[in-house]
C-alpha cells in the first residue's frame, strides 16, 4: 500500500465488495456465464473512524465511467449522506447487462469515487476502479486517492469446485462401442486441480479420493488417493472419484468404467505366405502373410514376425498392426536378411492392451532366391545350307539344391549380314522352352544368309532372369547360314607373261576356290593343272604357271566353295600367253641398239616370227631350243618413240619403246639383280665411262656398275643420276601455232639440244588445251598422239594437230626430255582453227608467252 499515512489515520476505508445476482429473466441462459439481462452490483462500505470525533458531511458515491454494455439501474445507492464518527455507510452501484454485451467483448472497467465536503478529511476524493475480462463474473478492484496513492485492493472469492482427472499409465484400448480396456499392468492415477478463475482467489485442492467397484455419492465418503495403483482382477470394473478445495468447494463425484484384459491371444491358425505354406518362390524379400486369430477381451491388435530363430520373449520380433475380428491380411511385409532357400517365419499375436505370448508362435516357410540363373548354348554344326538351325541349351540355378529351380529359357540372336564382322543388335526370337535342357528350332521367316550368333537367357521359378545381352555381350553359340550357291563375277587376267599369269575374281560370299587351267578347253586329266585358294574371302587372286607352252592359249575355270559347302563353277575363260621377247632397254625404256631383240618360244607349234619397227619388217625362223635375235637398224628407224610389233603364227606382241640414235656423252648401264641381292651388268660393258663430280676424282673416273640399292642391306652410289647427265635440254622458245584449215593447227619450232643447245633430245611430250598452259597445269592438257622424233639442235621441226573445234582458241606447249628424263618446257603457243581474218594477219595467229 502506498500513500499518505496521515490520511489513513483519519479515514478508514473498509474495502470494496463485488456482488453479483442473477435476474429472473436470465434463468434460461447458460449457468456460470454472464449474459444480457444479468445484474451486476458494486458495493463500497465507507467507515468514519471514531478518532475523527466529528461527522463527515456530504459523503457521496459518484460513477465516473462504465462499459457500454452495462446499464445503470435506479436501485443504486449513491446519494450524499452524513456519516457520524464511528459509523459506516454502504454505497452500491447496480447495473444490468444489456444487449451490447458479447463474450468476444467481455473486457471492461467501472470507475467511481467517494467524495465529501468535510474540511477535516485531507483526501477529499477517493477513486475505486473495478476491472474484468469476463463481463464481471469475476473482477479485481483497487482504491486510489486524488494524488494517485493506492490504498486497498481485492479479488473475487473462490466459488469454483476442483476438477479431478483419471488417467491410465500403461496399455489402454477403447473399442468401437466405447468400452475401455486396460491390462493388468496398467496403473490408475488421479489428479485433482482447483479451478483457476481470472480475477478470483484460488484456494487449492485439499482432498482427492476414490472407491473401486463401490457406489458413493459424496466426496467426503471416498478413500484418500495416495498414489497410482493397478487392478489385476480380469473383467469389468468401475471407479468413483472426486476432490474438494480449501474454500470448501467440493465437486460432484465422477464414475469411470473399464475392463481389465490379462490374457494373451491364442495360437494363430491358417498361417500362409503369398497363399501357401511354404510360400511360392520369390526373388524379393516382400511377402503377404495371412492368418486367423482371436482374443476374448480387447481383441487382436496385430502380430509379431521373426525370421530364422525361435523367439525368446514376447516382443522378440517385428510387430505389425492389423485390425480384424478373426482373419488378418498383412500385405507386402519386407523381411531383411533372408537367405537363399527356405526361411522359417515365426508368427504370434498381440492383443490391444499389449498381452502377447511368444510360446504360441506358428511357422510359415518363406522361400527366397535372388541369384540369377545361368545357361549354356551350342549348335550342332558350324555351317548350314538348309534351315532351320537347331540350338541346344542347358540352364541351371546357381543356388543348386536350395534354389528355386529353372522355369524356362529364352533364345536371342544377332546376324552379321555380310559376313564382315559387323554384327547387328541382339533380338529376341520369341522362342522359349520350359525346363533345364532343350533344343530351339531357329527358323525365322525369310531366314537370310549370314553369320548368326545365339544367346540363351535363363529364368528361374523365383523370377530371376539371366542378364539380357547387350551390344558387347559375347555369343554363346553361332553358325553360318547360306542357302544359295556363291556367285562368281568380275573375272579378269590383269597380268600375262610368257611364263605366268594372274587371274583375279570376286564372289558374293566368302569362298575358297579351285582354279583349273589347261591348253585344252575340255580340261583333260593329263593336260590340266590346278591352283587351290585356301583363304575364305570375297576378293581372290592367283598366279598360275604358264611356262610349259609360250605363246599359247590358256583355258581356265574357277570353282568357288562357300562356307556351307555350296559350289559354283564359272564359265571357261581364256587368255593368250606371249612369246618371251627380250628388248634391251634401260630403266627409262631406251633401247640399246647395240644389243639384239631376243625372241624365245616353248610352243613347238610356233615356228615363224614377223618383227616390224617403224614400217621395217624382219622375218625370223623360231625354235624351242634357242632364241631368235634381231637388231634395230638405226639407219631406217628414226629417233624417238616407236612400237615393236611381232606376229608369231597368229600370236601377237606389241610394245612401245624409245629409240635413241644420237651420240651421248654417257649411257646408263642396264642392271639386273643377282642371287646375292646385288646388281650386275645385264647388257653393256663391265665398266662405264661417266662424268661425275662426287664419286671419282675427275670426269674420266671409272666405276664398276656392280652396286647395291639403298633399301634394306642395299645401297646406291651417291650422285649417280646427277653425275651421268646434270644438264637439262634447252627450252623451246620459238613455238608457233598456225591454223591449217578446218579443225587443224600446225606447230613449228627449233629443235632443242640434249645438253643445253648441244645434241639431240630423247623425245617430245606435246600438249594442248582450251586454257592457258603452264608448268603447274601442263599434265592437265590433252596429250597429242604420235609426236615427231627429235632431230639434232637447232633443226626446224613441225607437227600438225587435227580434229580441233573451229573458232575455238587453243593453247599449245611442248616438253623436251633427254635420255635421263631431264626436261624443259617451251613457250606457249595459241591459235584458233579456220578463222580467215587470222590468215590475213600472220602476226596475230601465234603468240609467245614467256615462262
Amino acid at each position: 500500500m502506498r500513500g499518505n499515512a496521515g490520511n489513513i489515520a483519519k479515514v478508514l476505508i473498509m474495502g470494496a465488495m463485488l456482488m453479483l445476482e442473477r435476474s429472473a429473466l436470465a434463468l434460461h441462459q447458460t449457468p456460470g456465464v454472464i449474459e444480457p439481462g444479468d445484474t451486476v452490483s458494486f458495493s463500497v462500505v465507507f467507515n468514519n473512524s471514531q478518532n475523527n470525533q466529528t461527522a463527515l458531511e456530504d459523503v457521496r458515491f459518484v460513477l465516473l465511467s462504465a462499459p457500454p454494455w452495462l446499464t445503470s439501474l435506479p436501485t443504486s445507492m449513491i446519494d450524499p449522506v452524513v456519516v457520524p464518527a464511528g459509523e459506516s455507510v454502504e454505497f452500491r452501484l447496480d447495473f444490468e447487462v444489456n444487449n451490447a454485451f458479447s463474450l468476444d467483448e467481455a473486457k471492461g472497467e467501472v470507475i467511481a469515487e467517494i467524495k465529501t465536503s468535510s474540511a477535516n478529511l485531507n483526501a477529499s476524493r477517493l477513486v475505486w476502479q473495478w476491472r474484468t475480462s469476463n463481463g464481471f463474473k469475476t473482477s479485481s478492484a483497487e482504491l486510489r486517492d486524488e494524488q494517485g496513492n493506492t490504498f486497498n485492493g481485492s479479488l473475487s472469492p473462490d466459488k469454483e469446485p476442483p476438477d479431478t482427472a483419471l488417467s491410465f499409465i500403461g496399455p489402454t484400448f477403447m473399442d468401437s462401442q466405447g468400452a475401455l480396456f486396460i491390462s493388468s499392468s496398467t496403473a490408475l492415477n488421479l489428479e485433482g486441480i482447483d479451478a483457476i478463475v481470472v480475477d478470483a482467489v484460488t484456494s487449492e485442492v485439499a482432498f482427492t479420493g476414490f472407491k473401486l467397484d463401490q457406489q458413493v455419492s459424496d466426496v467426503n465418503l471416498l478413500d484418500a488417493f495416495v498414489g497410482t495403483f493397478t487392478v489385476s482382477s480380469p473383467g469389468n470394473h468401475f471407479i468413483v472419484f472426486g476432490s474438494s478445495d480449501n474454500a470448501g468447494n467440493a465437486e460432484s463425484v465422477k464414475i469411470s468404467s473399464f475392463i481389465v484384459d490379462a490374457q494373451a491371444p491364442g495360437t494363430p491358425s491358417n498361417l500362409l505366405a503369398d497363399g501357401s505354406n511354404p510360400s511360392p518362390w520369390r526373388n524379393i524379400s516382400t511377402f503377404t502373410v495371412t492368418l486367423s486369430g482371436s482374443d476374448d477381451a480387447s481383441g487382436v491388435a496385430g502380430a509379431f514376425f521373426k525370421v530364422g530363430a525361435v523367439p525368446g520373449f514376447g516382443s522378440d520380433g517385428m510387430f505389425v498392426a492389423g485390425s480384424s475380428s478373426q482373419n488378418f491380411i498383412f500385405q507386402n511385409l519386407i523381411f531383411e536378411n533372408l537367405v537363399n532357400g527356405s526361411n522359417p517365419l515365426y508368427v504370434w499375436l498381440q492383443d490391444n492392451v499389449g498381452n502377447t505370448d511368444h510360446a504360441t508362435a506358428q511357422i510359415v516357410n518363406l522361400r527366397f532366391d535372388d541369384l540369377k540363373p545361368q545357361s549354356t548354348a551350342a549348335v550342332s554344326a558350324s555351317t548350314f545350307s538348309v534351315g532351320p538351325i537347331p540350338v541346344s541349351f542347358t540352364s541351371f540355378d546357381q543356388n543348386g539344391t536350395v534354389g528355386s529351380g529353372m522355369d524356362r529359357t529364352f533364345l536371342w540372336f544377332r546376324r552379321d549380314n555380310n559376313d564382315d564382322g559387323i554384327l547387328g543388335d541382339w533380338q529376341q526370337t520369341g522362342l522359349e522352352i520350359l525346363g533345364t535342357t532343350g533344343n530351339f528350332i531357329f527358323e525365322i521367316p525369310g531366314l537370310q544368309d549370314g553369320n548368326y550368333e545365339f544367346y540363351t537367357q535363363a529364368k528361374d521359378i523365383a523370377g530371376n532372369f539371366e542378364d539380357a545381352p547387350l551390344g558387347t555381350t559375347p555369343a554363346k553359340a553361332g553358325a553360318f547360314f547360306d542357302a544359295s550357291s556363291p556367285i562368281i563375277f568380275n573375272i579378269q587376267v590383269p597380268l600375262i607373261a610368257s611364263n605366268f599369269a594372274q587371274i583375279v575374281w570376286t564372289t558374293d560370299d566368302r569362298t575358297t576356290a579351285l582354279v583349273e587351267y589347261s591348253t585344252n578347253s575340255a580340261f583333260p586329266a593329263g593336260l590340266t593343272k590346278t591352283k587351290t585358294v585356301g583363304v575364305s574371302t570375297r576378293t581372290h587372286g592367283v598366279f598360275i604357271d604358264c611356262s610349259v607352252l609360250s605363246p599359247a592359249v590358256i583355258y581356265f575355270r574357277i570353282t568357288a566353295i562357300n562356307k556351307t559347302g555350296l559350289i559354283t563353277t564359272s564359265q571357261t575363260g581364256n587368255f593368250t600367253t606371249p612369246a618371251n621377247v627380250f628388248i634391251p632397254q634401260d630403266i627409262f625404256g631406251v633401247v640399246d641398239v647395240a644389243k639384239p631383240i631376243a625372241i624365245s618360244v616353248t610352243n613347238p607349234g610356233v615356228t615363224m616370227a614377223t618383227v616390224t619397227i617403224n614400217g621395217q619388217t624382219v622375218f625370223l625362223v623360231l625354235s624351242t631350243s634357242s632364241a631368235a635375235q634381231v637388231f634395230v637398224d638405226t639407219g631406217t628407224v628414226a629417233q624417238g618413240e616407236e612400237n615393236v610389233n611381232i606376229s608369231l603364227d597368229g600370236f601377237g606382241f606389241n610394245q612401245g619403246v624409245l629409240i635413241d640414235t644420237a651420240q651421248r656423252s654417257a649411257r646408263l648401264a642396264r642392271l639386273s639383280s643377282n642371287s646375292g641381292g646385288g646388281f650386275s651388268e645385264a647388257i653393256g660393258q663391265s665398266q662405264m665411262e661417266i662424268a661425275i663430280g662426287e664419286i671419282g676424282p675427275g670426269p674420266d673416273s671409272s666405276i664398276s656398275t656392280t652396286g647395291y640399292l639403298a633399301s634394306g642391306g642395299n645401297r646406291l652410289y651417291t650422285g649417280y643420276f646427277a653425275g651421268i647427265d646434270p644438264v637439262s635440254p634447252s627450252a623451246i622458245t620459238d613455238l608457233l601455232a598456225q591454223p591449217q584449215g578446218e579443225g587443224s593447227v600446225r606447230l613449228a619450232w627449233s629443235a632443242p639440244g640434249d645438253d643445253a643447245a648441244v645434241g639431240t633430245v630423247m623425245n617430245y611430250d606435246i600438249r594442248f588445251a582450251s586454257f592457258a598452259l603452264s608448268a603447274e597445269n601442263f599434265t592437265q592438257g590433252v596429250k597429242a598422239a604420235n609426236p615427231p622424233s627429235p632431230i639434232a639442235a637447232p633443226g626446224n621441226q613441225e607437227f600438225e594437230i587435227s580434229n580441233l573445234s573451229d573458232g575455238a582458241t587453243y593453247f599449245f606447249a611442248i616438253k623436251a626430255f633427254d635420255e635421263l628424263f631431264n626436261e624443259s618446257l617451251s613457250n606457249i603457243g595459241r591459235a584458233s582453227p579456220n578463222l580467215p581474218w587470222l590468215l590475213k594477219f600472220p602476226a596475230l595467229r601465234s603468240t609467245t608467252f614467256p615462262l
